[in-house]
């Protein structure tokens, strides 16, 4: 017998969300035995302070960004907001950096596969922006008529497409061998 609605939903989310779970939580291990987390030497009146310009920073940001990207939002709203809210939140990251004593962060080198990535990520981001701007029909077709296609449009899907011939595949975890009788 098949599922249907909601329990079909569940029976399907369920695993899912079991997974991701279990993602997370490997990571979050690994940051937990670098001592990521953890208060330190920091006073309360440390912690609650970085804790406020990070959220007003956040907060500056997602203000800043709302009203660039809404049309009915003041223009003199956008900017000054991403700019103070960007500010904001690095005072915030500064303040919270200045106490961590623990584990060096050392960043690998970018390999071609990840510059091939990052920048397909770039150019799919631009082609809407400027089909956003000068052929609107485009990004916005009418119901009612047939829909117009630009040569950018079908150029920034396949370009979009790039990472996944690029990118190389993920590393397989290390597996246990299985158990005798299990």
């Amino acid at each position: 017998m098949r599922a249907n609605g909601s329990a079909a939903c569940a029976a399907s989310s369920v695993p899912v969300l079991e997974d991701a779970l279990e993602r997370s939580l490997s990571p979050a291990a690994g940051m937990d035995a670098r001592g990521y987390g953890r208060a330190g030497e920091a006073t309360r009146t440390q912690r609650w302070t970085t804790g406020i310009l990070l959220l007003s920073g956040l907060c500056g940001l997602g203000v800043g960004t709302y009203a660039l990207l809404d049309r009915t939002a003041p223009r003199w709203l956008a900017v000054p907001m991403l700019v103070v809210g960007t500010v904001v939140a690095v005072v915030g990251l500064v303040s919270a950096g200045r106490r961590v004593q623990r584990s060096r962060y050392r960043p690998d080198r970018w390999q071609l596969a990840e510059l091939v990535v990052a920048g397909s990520g770039l150019a799919v981001g631009a082609a809407i922006w400027w089909l956003g701007r000068t052929e609107t029909l485009v990004i916005y077709p009418s119901l009612t008529e047939m829909p117009y296609l630009s040569v950018l449009a079908p150029a920034g899907v396949l370009i979009g497409l790039v990472p996944a011939i690029a990118a190389p595949p993920p590393r397989l975890p290390v597996s246990t061998p299985p158990e005798v009788g299990a």
